[in-house]
């Protein structure tokens, strides 16, 4: 089996190939050779998260560290888009860049200014952003 492992921590990309069946090992090999504490390891496959149960099959994982990524939910044109691993510290301008649009992005009714940073409005996993067209 082989196990293709894209790790996202402190705004650094890398990939490993693991060879191994047992998450928790996978998960111990990851904290020796990045640190991340085995509790802060957010496990995705096919951009669903995973838990401890999940049996590993061959295929494309990620990985970050959940102190610093959330996953978002944004409400576009009556349509949910996920966003499984946003930096808390992206711009809401670039976040708009990466959705491709130009409308304000709002949180709670709230529009978000675009030189502010997600982390600023202490925005969490799986809260839902919203983007109304005009």
């Amino acid at each position: 089996m082989i196990l293709n492992i894209q790790i996202i921590y402190e705004d650094i990309f890398e990939k490993i190939i693991i060879k191994d069946t047992d998450l928790n090992l996978v998960k111990n090999k990851i904290y020796e050779k990045f640190l991340i504490p085995l509790d802060n390891q957010d496990w995705f496959f096919e951009n669903n998260r995973i838990d401890s149960n999940f049996k590993l099959k061959d295929g494309n994982y990620i990985v970050s560290n959940f102190n610093n990524y959330i996953s978002l939910l944004v409400n576009y044109n009556n349509k949910i888009i996920n966003l499984p691993h946003i930096s808390k510290k992206i711009l809401v301008n670039d976040l708009k860049n990466i959705l491709s649009t130009k409308e304000n992005i709002y949180f709670n009714d709230i529009p978000l200014n675009n030189n502010k940073k997600l982390l600023d409005y202490k925005i969490t996993s799986n809260d839902i952003l919203k983007i109304y067209s005009n």
